[in-house]
C-alpha cells in the first residue's frame, strides 16, 4: 500500500511533540510556535499566512467531544486545556480520565453543567478561553495532500499495518422499509481485521441506485433520503444531511432506469479494533409521503473499491475492498413501500374473559355493572402506532330483547372507559353496539391492549315487560379486513386499518336469586375386571356451588345434578351414549330432609361420581349438563342451572374396550 506523509503532516507531528515536552508553557508561547509553524507551512506550499491571535477548536463541526473520542480536535482540546492552566497531562489525541477531570475542572469553574462533554455549550467557553485565528489570504497555489493521521489515535502505538479479510455487504435485517421511517436500516457492511494493526475509518462513500418501481419522480436519491447514518453497535458514529442535490455526485451511466448517485461521508475517524469481526450499518431517515406504487420502490446500495477509506497504525492508506480484493462491487438491496404497507390490528381472545355465571339482578332497580365479555387488540410489531376510532360487538340475548334487559353500556380499552355508543337491534335476539372512540386511544407497534365490554341490566320485572329471570346474554367481535362496515373494529395509520379476527365470549345468565356453579377438579381412571375385554371407566366431577340472595336446596340424589356420558367411536362424531351407568352424590354440606343446604353467600363442594361400563367400544368422558335447585328443603319448584359453557364442565376422555 502507498504511504502518504506530507509536509503538513510533518508540521502537526511537530506541533504535537512540541506540546507534549512543554505543556507547562504558557498560552502567549504555544500560540507563538504555531504561528511559526503555520507561517512555514504557508512558505512550503505557497499559501496563507497566518497571524496569531488564538487557534484552538477553530474546526469545530458540531460533534461532541467524550470520553472515547480520539483525533485532532482532541489534541487541540487537550492543548488549549493545558494553556489554560487545567492539565490533562501529555497531549496525545485520546479524550481518556485524564482530559474528562481537566474538563470536569472547566466547566464547573465556568458554572457549566459538569458531564465532562465538551458540547453546544462548552465549546464556546473553550473557543474564548483559545480564541480563533484570524486568516490573511494572499495569492496562493494550494497543494492537495492526504494526510497521515497520527498514530496517536489509536489504543497502541506498534505501528502495524492493518490485514482486513472477509469483506462482504449484506441486506439489512428487514429489507422492506417505509416511507418517513427514520434510522432505516439499508445494508450491513461486514469484515474482520487479523492479528496486526487497528484500522482507522476516515471517509465511507454511500452510492444508491434507484432500480425500479415507485415512479420516476422518485428516483433521485436527495428526494428519497433525508439523511444517511453510519452506525457500529448501535451508535451513530457520523451522519450527513442527504435531501441537497449538490451534495450527491451522478455516476449514471444508464439513464432508462434511474441515477446512481455517491454521497461522501468524511471525517468520521472511528478505530476498528484488531482481531475482531466488525459490522458497520448504513441506515436513513426515509422521506415522508413519496408518490410509490402498490409494490414500492426498490434500490441498490454498492460498495465499490474505493468506498471506505481507512488508514491504519502504520500510516497506510487502505480502501477496503482492495484490500479483500472482492471479484465485483458488492451490493444490498431493500424497497421503500407506502406509509401503513404493515399497519395490522388483530382480534384475539383475551385470558381475562369472565367465564360463564350468573350475575345477580335486581327485581325492582337497575343492576350493577358487570364485565360481561374481554378480548384483546393486537398492534403487528411492524406496524405504525393506530389511534381508535371504533369499535363494533354484537350481543346476542335470550329471555327477551336487548332494549328490554340492558340498562346501559360502556367499553374500557386498557383502563380508560368509553360510552359513546350507537345500538342497532338486528333481531329480537341479536343487538350491535358501535362505539365511537374517536381515535382518543392509542395502541402502540407490538403493543397488546383488553377491550372490556360493560353492562348495566334494567331490573327483572316481568310485569314492565322487561325480562324473567333467566335470561341470558352472550357478546362477541367479528371484524374483516377485507371490506370495510358498520360491524368492523377500525383505527387510523398511515391509512384506516379494519381489525382482522373473532373472539367470542361466554353465556350469562340473569337471576335474582339462586346459584352459581364452579367446576373445581375431574378425574377419570380405566378398570381392568379380568382382562379379557370387560374394562370400565370410573369418572369424577368436583363442582362448587355458591347461593345468593337465599338459601339453595340441591337433592341429595343424583337426580338434581344432570350429567350426560359423551363418546366417540374411531372416525366418528361425538355421541351421547345410551348407557348413563351408575351414579352417585356427595357434599359436606348440611342435609335437611332429603336435600343438601346451601346457605346464602356460602359456597358449599359436591363430588359427581359415575361408573360407566359401555356397550361399545370406544372413548368416553362425563360431562355436567345442569344443577337443580329449591327454595326450601321440602317441596316447590325446581329452578334448573345451565352449567355453561360445556366445555369447563366435563373430564377428559379415557379408551375404553368392553
Amino acid at each position: 500500500m502507498k504511504k502518504f506523509i506530507t509536509i503538513a503532516a510533518a508540521a502537526a507531528f511537530l506541533f504535537a511533540g512540541n506540546i507534549s515536552a512543554n505543556a507547562q508553557e504558557s498560552q502567549a508561547e504555544l500560540l507563538a510556535k504555531l504561528a511559526t509553524l503555520q507561517a512555514q507551512l504557508a512558505a512550503l506550499s505557497g499559501g496563507s499566512s497566518v497571524t496569531a491571535s488564538g487557534s484552538l477548536l477553530s474546526d469545530y463541526n458540531g460533534v461532541n467531544i467524550r470520553i472515547g473520542s480520539r483525533g485532532p480536535r482532541v489534541s487541540e482540546l487537550q492543548a488549549c486545556m493545558n494553556a489554560a492552566g487545567y492539565n490533562t497531562g501529555v497531549v496525545d489525541g485520546i479524550y481518556g480520565p485524564n482530559t474528562a477531570a481537566g474538563v470536569k475542572a472547566f466547566q464547573a469553574s465556568k458554572g457549566l453543567v459538569v458531564d465532562g462533554i465538551v458540547g453546544v455549550r462548552t465549546t464556546p467557553a473553550f473557543q474564548a478561553a483559545c480564541p480563533v485565528a484570524t486568516t490573511t489570504t494572499t495569492t496562493t497555489t494550494v497543494v492537495e495532500t492526504e494526510v497521515e493521521p497520527s498514530v496517536s489515535r489509536f489504543d497502541t502505538n506498534d505501528g502495524e499495518e492493518a490485514d482486513f479479510t472477509d469483506f462482504e455487504v449484506e441486506d439489512a435485517d428487514d429489507d422492506t422499509i417505509e416511507e418517513g421511517e427514520n434510522k432505516a436500516e439499508l445494508a450491513e457492511i461486514e469484515f474482520e481485521l487479523e492479528e496486526g494493526g487497528a484500522a482507522l475509518l476516515e471517509r465511507l462513500d454511500v452510492i444508491l441506485d434507484y432500480t425500479g418501481g415507485g415512479t420516476v419522480d422518485e428516483d433521485d436519491a436527495w428526494d428519497t433520503f433525508d439523511t444517511i447514518y453510519v452506525m457500529v453497535d448501535g451508535d451513530i458514529i457520523a451522519e450527513v444531511d442527504a435531501d441537497d442535490e449538490d451534495d450527491w455526485e451522478d455516476r449514471s451511466t444508464d439513464t432508462a432506469v434511474g441515477d446512481d448517485n455517491r454521497l461522501r461521508i468524511t471525517g468520521i475517524n472511528h478505530v476498528f479494533d484488531a482481531e475482531e469481526e466488525h459490522v458497520v450499518v448504513i441506515a436513513a431517515d426515509i422521506t415522508g409521503s413519496l408518490d410509490l406504487d402498490a409494490g414500492g420502490a426498490e434500490w441498490t446500495l454498492t460498495v465499490d473499491e474505493t468506498a471506505l477509506r481507512f488508514v491504519d497504525e502504520a500510516g497506510i492508506t487502505v480502501y477496503l475492498s482492495e484490500e479483500d480484493a472482492p471479484a465485483t462491487d458488492e451490493t444490498a438491496t431493500f424497497t421503500i413501500e407506502e406509509e401503513g404497507q404493515d399497519d395490522e390490528l388483530d382480534v384475539k381472545s383475551s385470558s381475562n374473559d369472565p367465564d360463564s355465571t350468573t350475575l345477580k339482578v335486581e327485581d325492582d332497580e337497575a343492576s350493577d355493572d358487570y364485565t360481561v365479555f374481554v378480548f384483546e387488540l393486537e398492534a403487528d410489531e411492524d406496524s405504525s402506532d393506530l389511534d381508535v376510532d371504533k369499535v363494533a360487538i354484537t350481543v346476542n340475548t335470550t329471555g327477551g330483547d336487548y332494549n328490554n334487559i340492558v340498562k346501559d353500556e360502556e367499553i374500557v380499552i386498557d383502563g380508560e372507559s368509553f360510552d359513546d355508543v350507537e345500538v342497532t337491534i338486528v333481531s329480537s335476539t341479536e343487538a350491535l353496539l358501535v362505539f365511537d372512540v374517536d381515535e382518543d386511544f392509542t395502541i402502540e407497534a407490538d403493543e397488546t391492549v383488553d377491550v372490556e365490554l360493560v353492562l348495566e341490566f334494567k331490573a327483572a320485572n316481568s310485569s314492565a315487560a322487561n325480562y324473567a329471570p333467566g335470561a341470558t346474554v352472550q357478546a362477541q367481535v367479528s371484524s374483516d379486513d377485507a371490506s370495510l362496515d358498520n360491524s368492523d373494529i377500525t383505527a387510523e395509520g398511515a391509512e384506516t386499518v379494519i381489525a382482522n379476527g373473532t373472539a367470542t365470549g361466554d353465556i350469562h345468565e340473569l337471576l335474582v336469586e339462586g346459584i352459581n356453579t364452579e367446576k373445581t377438579g375431574s378425574s377419570r381412571s380405566l378398570v381392568s375386571v379380568d382382562g379379557a375385554n370387560d374394562d370400565f371407566a370410573e369418572f369424577e366431577l368436583v363442582i362448587d356451588v355458591t347461593a345468593f340472595e337465599e338459601n339453595a336446596f340441591i337433592s341429595e340424589d343424583v337426580a338434581g345434578f344432570s350429567y350426560s356420558i359423551v363418546g366417540t367411536e374411531a372416525g366418528g362424531a361425538p355421541f351421547l351414549a345410551a348407557n348413563a351407568g351408575v351414579a352417585s352424590l356427595s357434599s359436606d354440606a348440611t342435609q335437611e330432609g332429603t336435600r343438601y343446604r346451601v346457605d346464602e353467600n356460602d359456597t358449599e363442594e359436591f363430588v359427581l361420581s359415575v361408573t360407566f361400563d359401555p356397550t361399545n367400544d370406544g372413548s368416553y368422558r362425563l360431562r355436567l349438563d345442569s344443577v337443580q335447585f329449591f327454595a326450601t328443603n321440602a317441596g316447590g319448584t325446581a329452578t334448573t342451572y345451565a352449567t355453561l359453557p360445556v366445555e369447563d364442565y366435563r373430564t377428559g376422555f379415557i379408551n375404553i374396550i368392553d
